[in-house]
């Protein structure tokens, strides 16, 4: 299984850590050149801070995942970046009111080009 395969799938699973935990390594691997990846990682590490209830830390890797995916265009790989940018957006304007409401993670749509 790809490593981005692997991602959705522990992402869609909630298991938001072990998730970042699979594309880190491989960020690592590519000696850390790869802003989309980057951002991936920071978008599901977001998502361990929201179940923290750490919306400081969780604002600042959505804003900074989502500036980091934008370039890569609207799918990395099969990864639909277009969509998940704009719940990721939904969640950061959530934690932005402090979490008020249910934050739903979003569900990753992945093609596996």
């Amino acid at each position: 299984m790809s490593h981005l395969a692997e991602y959705v799938r522990l992402f869609n699973a909630g298991e938001f850590f072990e998730a970042h935990e699979v594309l880190e390594e491989e960020w690592h691997r590519q000696r850390r050149n790869n802003d989309c990846l980057k951002g991936l990682i920071q978008i599901a590490a977001a998502f361990v801070h929201i179940r923290k209830k750490n919306w400081s830390g969780a604002k600042s890797l959505l804003t900074n995942g989502r500036r980091l995916i934008a370039p890569c265009g609207p799918f990395y790989e099969g990864l639909d970046l277009e969509r998940l940018d704009r719940e990721a957006a939904r969640a950061e304007a959530a934690v932005g009111r402090g979490g008020a409401e249910k934050i739903e993670a979003p569900v990753l749509i992945w093609t596996g080009t």
